[in-house]
């Protein structure tokens, strides 16, 4: 991709990931507003966190699989496990929605 911009011009090159990542680096030199708002956003490399899912969570038809001791958590651990669960089931293409949950 080739970008434009008062004068200034980037080309980048790679996955979606790094092309919007280095796209707001480069708006961000052009709107020091647009480097504040990036500062607070989180960013995750897919791939990054699927590895990191690696032996914690797991799939299966029936649903996520916590393969961890979950005795010790705190509600509110248990519950950041679940939303890990769910955008790894959604980077995996195996997002089913709440309502098809419901129905089956």
């Amino acid at each position: 991709m080739t970008v434009r911009h008062n004068g200034a011009e980037t080309k980048v090159i790679g996955n979606p990931e790094n092309v919007v990542r280095e796209l707001v680096i480069f708006f961000s030199k052009a709107y020091p507003a647009l480097d504040l708002a990036s500062k607070l956003v989180l960013s995750v490399d897919s791939v990054e966190f699927l590895q990191s899912c690696a032996g914690v969570l797991a799939f299966s038809p029936e649903g996520l699989v916590i393969l961890k001791d979950t005795a010790t958590l705190k509600d509110r651990e248990l519950t950041m496990l679940h939303v890990a669960g769910a955008r790894m089931f959604f980077l995996m293409g195996k997002r089913r929605t709440i309502q098809s949950r419901l129905t089956n």
